[in-house]
């Protein structure tokens, strides 16, 4: 759980996107779902000369692992805590008789977290 929290506050610094991503290579036409690979960035669809292309994420990439890892067990448990801490900041009243231990536990470990990426973001600047 800590390695998916602690990848999750730092999504930005994983993968700028596929469309900024120097390893995509992956596209697909928006207008027949054509899917195809180039090593450069084409100008149309090979099947039916569409201009209206998407990238598609490369091989491996670390976002597209994020999201998986958050749609598992133990990311929607991660989640959870995440709207917990997000409702206390807005000021709502919780106990521990309202939380499950599971979701106490992801709310420490996302808390700890969010305080180390802070603590590198003042250093780093």
């Amino acid at each position: 759980m800590r390695f998916l929290a602690r990848a999750w506050v730092r999504a930005d610094d994983l993968c700028p996107g596929p469309a900024s991503c120097p390893r995509a290579n992956s596209y697909r036409c928006e207008g027949c779902g054509e899917g195809f690979e180039s090593p450069v960035e084409p100008d149309a669809c090979p099947r039916c000369g569409g201009r209206s292309l998407g990238v598609e994420p490369c091989a491996g990439c670390p976002r597209e692992k994020l999201e998986e890892g958050l749609a598992a067990p133990v990311g929607l448990i991660l989640q959870r805590a995440a709207q917990i801490d997000d409702a206390l900041q807005l000021g709502f009243h919780l106990t521990l008789g309202d939380v499950t231990a599971e979701e106490f536990v992801a709310l420490c470990i996302l808390r700890e977290e969010r305080l180390k990426r802070q603590g590198e973001e003042v250093k780093g600047r």
